[in-house]
């Protein structure tokens, strides 16, 4: 249960690495390079996992376990402040369709906002109806004031 629990956070953590270290190329060569370079870790990393499809599979499913209910399909909408990185549609299309949904039958889409527009767009998404299951917080970018206005929910 937690083996594959740890080995979908190292992947993640992988691939978020490569991906941050992807715009340090030097040349339009290195960069391309880098970008195939990425994309035969993460096709040999996705050939090797040994990860079935355990969704309906009740014993198989260390989250089932836990008592969560995965019977219906979610979607989970996350903001991250960055400018997106080139292959995070490849990325995402793995974690998604090898990880995502087989283990807990939930897509993960994530929302890029670029620092140019972050100070209008970020309150706006807050205050909005739209969906926002995570979102990236800090207290330079008003954190006390939008908690004090209930635009978080509270973990316990």
């Amino acid at each position: 249960m937690k083996t594959m629990k740890n080995r979908l956070i190292a992947l993640l953590l992988v691939s978020t690495m490569f991906i941050t270290l992807c715009g340090c190329g030097k040349t339009e060569n290195s960069a391309i390079d880098t970008t195939k370079k990425i994309k035969e870790i993460t096709e040999e990393a996705v050939a090797t996992s040994s990860v079935p499809d355990v969704r309906n599979a009740d014993p198989s499913n260390p989250y089932k376990s836990l008592g969560y209910d995965l019977s219906e399909h979610r979607d989970i909408k996350m903001y991250v402040v960055a400018d997106e990185p080139a292959m995070m549609p490849e990325v995402m299309e793995i974690v998604n369709t090898k990880y995502m949904e087989p283990w807990l039958n939930t897509t993960l889409d994530i929302e890029f906002i670029p620092w140019g527009v972050v100070g209008t767009k970020y309150p706006l998404l807050l205050q909005g109806g739209e969906q926002v299951d995570l979102i990236y917080t800090a207290s330079w970018m008003g954190y006390s004031g939008h908690a004090q206005n209930g635009a978080f929910l509270e973990l316990n």
